[in-house]
């Protein structure tokens, strides 16, 4: 290159030829860079004092020093869910994906994938149709938990009502199964981004989102720990799918350890939509993983939801300056279609931006141009034409239908409930009248004699009665556990559950299974008797892995006396493990190979005190409460046999393993997550075992 001429330009301009201007310029340009750091590259909160932020160490104040060292590494995708279909909703998911493109389209730093999650309960033809148009991955699913897993009675009333959709909010933690992407934007489409997000998906974070404090109880709202009790806000998070976190979210969901101090008795989740994503994922992240990577974001530039001037919400935005919004939640600032008008410039700004966005949107999909409704007017949506708007209210009223059949289902399981409930009242009544006709013949056998007789015939009648009605309701005998005697120690369970689970796990029932239902009912009667003699209340569950027990299998089971079925998945699936030798090794170990692992789920039953398992190939003599009343956290034997010629060395029984066969635990969550990370890093090895 020739550069003589350039030198000759440099050399006239008047900082070239005097040192001091020199100096000067690169003054003025280190200066110009530090402000542009301090008003872009740090959250900025204004006069917000954040009192309970310093306690909290899980909440890096700051962004992380560590980024992504390459666009090319991250794989994007936005998603959203629809639950609901409406004309107002089909009009924001054109203007969601329009807004998305035009920050994260093909030609951007890291372009993104649409991703709909829809509930396919009351999605139409014609909704997919006009999902797909806009861009839309459509993807129909339905709530990755049903109601009757939720083991906690009461948690299961409270999530059905939860929020704005019930347990149906919970399709959001779907988003972590999009293992095909590094990073997912999940969003409600009451939402306008207006600009990108590459400063969040940079900072490297297990979880970015920001608070909402308006949700905390007053007491807690008073704490100086409050954004850490404070629940996340729904319309906004971004994530990194990872499997084994779904599998976290959707065990602790069907455990359901939430009441009135939150999730856990922690204090997070106690509100609004605190039963499903706003309150378990703080939880989960804060609590069961204590991650110390998790960004609140700035909630002037991200989700901004109101002009941030209420000092209830401690964050006092700059509102001179509403172009810092990046990403607007139409929530106290009204959505657009509702044609008010927007009070404060925020607002304003957020809702000129979704009408800007509507235009573009309309130009994408060919659609003639509308105008922007006015205060008191009615809202005109996209002009699509004749024939789909009547597809558009056919498919809504399908929909309607669809709901109020769902309705008329819930009401009709709310009614067996009911009634059951009444029939385990007359059982009650029954088993009473019965103990006082026993006491009364045994007096009138001294000097009435055959009025025992009697007597005995009656209760039996009335015994019998009780059972035919049973049957009649359920199809199946139900055996009533005997009452317990006043225990000598008090061990809390959960309302409505006694103090011990027995349990038992079947991996697999198919085929003639006569000879394993035999043992199966020998050992439930074994424990029926046994426990006749028990202080303490107990139920009999039996543990199966998911699909490999029929229906036909499951109710032969509830005949034997295991009334108490849990389907489950084995917790660590092997390509989860790290270690090649232990993942090779723990396929083919023991009787069942690594589906054994699934006996680790007994500890997620925490609505007992205690769980007793047992293997199949075992007999229950009599009653365990001398070992409830060690208050151990774990109760086992050990099988010295098992090291071979090592049985006779000094410390052998330290290193022997247990008899898999009898192990009394308390239930714990925490040592559940402990056990299956232990697995999924697979230190073992031949010779040395574990660690």
């Amino acid at each position: 290159f020739d550069l003589s001429g350039s030198r000759k330009v440099l050399r006239n301009l008047p900082w070239y030829r005097n040192p001091r201007n020199f100096i000067l310029v690169v003054i003025a340009v280190i200066t110009a860079l530090a402000f542009g750091l301090a008003m872009f590259g740090t959250p900025h909160y204004g006069n917000a004092k954040h009192e309970g932020l310093q306690t909290f160490r899980q909440l890096p104040q700051h962004r992380s020093a560590t980024s992504t060292s390459a666009s090319s590494k991250v794989k994007f995708a936005i998603a959203t869910t629809i639950l609901r279909p409406g004309k107002e909703l089909f009009d924001a998911v054109a203007v969601v994906a329009t807004a998305a493109r035009n920050s994260h389209g093909t030609d951007s730093k890291y372009p993104a994938d649409l991703i709909a999650f829809v509930h396919k309960d009351y999605m139409h033809k014609i909704h997919i149709t006009l999902l797909e148009s806009s861009g839309w991955k459509v993807l129909p699913v339905e709530c990755p938990v049903h109601l009757e897993d939720i083991r906690n009675v009461e948690f299961r009333e409270e999530i059905a009502k939860s929020g704005c959709c019930g347990a149906d909010e919970l399709i959001k933690i779907l988003a972590y199964k999009q293992t095909e992407y590094t990073h997912v934007l999940h969003l409600d489409l009451d939402t306008i981004m207006i600009d990108n997000v590459n400063e969040l998906i940079e900072l490297d974070q297990d979880l970015v989102f920001t608070k909402d404090l308006n949700l905390l109880t007053e007491n807690l709202r008073k704490s100086e720990k409050r954004r850490w009790y404070a629940m996340i806000q729904g319309g906004f998070i971004l994530l990194r799918p990872d499997i084994r976190v779904y599998q976290d979210l959707v065990e602790l969901i069907k455990e359901g350890d939430w009441g009135g101090q939150g999730w856990g008795r922690s204090d997070i989740g106690y509100g609004y939509g605190g039963q499903t994503v706003q309150g378990v994922l703080p939880y989960y992240w804060q609590v069961v993983r204590n991650s110390t990577k998790l960004h609140e974001a700035d909630n002037c530039v991200y989700n901004v939801m109101s002009e941030g001037t209420d000092p209830s919400w401690e964050v006092m935005c700059d509102t001179s300056n509403p172009h810092r919004v990046k990403f607007g939640h139409f929530t106290i600032c009204q959505k657009p279609w509702t044609c008010s008008s927007p009070q404060g410039p925020a607002c304003r700004f957020m809702v000129d931006s979704w009408w800007e966005m509507s235009r573009a949107a309309e130009k994408e999909l060919a659609l003639p141009a509308r105008n922007r409704c006015k205060r008191g007017e009615p809202y005109q949506g996209f002009h699509r034409g004749v024939e789909v708007a009547a597809m558009l209210a056919e498919a809504e009223r399908a929909a309607d239908e669809a709901a109020k059949s769902k309705e008329k289902k819930g009401e009709k399981e709310k009614k067996e409930k009911s009634r059951k409930f009444k029939l385990e009242q007359v059982m009650q009544q029954a088993e009473g009248a019965g103990k006082k006709r026993g006491t009364k013949q045994g007096d009138d056998q001294s000097g009435k004699g055959g009025k025992g007789e009697e007597s005995q015939s009656k209760e039996l009648s009335a015994q019998q009665l009780v059972d035919k009605k049973v049957k009649e309701f359920f199809r199946e005998p139900i055996a009533a556990c005997p009452t317990p005697k006043a225990p000598s120690k008090v061990f809390p369970a959960k309302s409505g559950f006694p103090e011990l689970a027995i349990v038992i796990t079947i991996m697999k029932m198919d085929g003639d299974s006569t000879v394993l239902m035999d043992a199966l009912a020998v050992l439930a009667k074994s424990v029926q008797l046994a426990m006749k003699g028990s202080k303490y209340g107990y139920h009999m569950v039996a543990m199966l892995q998911r699909g490999k027990v029929s229906a036909g299998k499951q109710k032969q089971l509830k005949e034997t006396g295991w009334h108490h079925l849990i389907e489950k998945d084995v917790p660590v699936a092997l390509d989860e493990i790290t270690d090649k030798f232990y993942r090779e090794e723990v396929e083919h170990s023991g009787c069942c190979g690594y589906a054994e692992l699934i006996k680790f789920c007994a500890y997620t039953l925490t609505n007992y005190s205690f769980v007793l398992h047992l293997d199949v190939d075992t007999l229950l003599l009599a009653p365990v409460d001398q070992l409830l009343e060690l208050d151990k956290q774990l109760l086992f034997t050990k099988d010295i046999n098992m090291l071979g010629p090592q049985k006779s060395e000094l410390g052998a029984r330290a290193r022997a393993m247990i008899q898999g066969g009898f192990i009394l635990l308390r239930p714990n969550i925490t040592v559940f997550h402990d056990l299956l990370a232990v697995v999924r890093k697979g230190d073992f090895r031949s010779g040395v075992g574990w660690g």
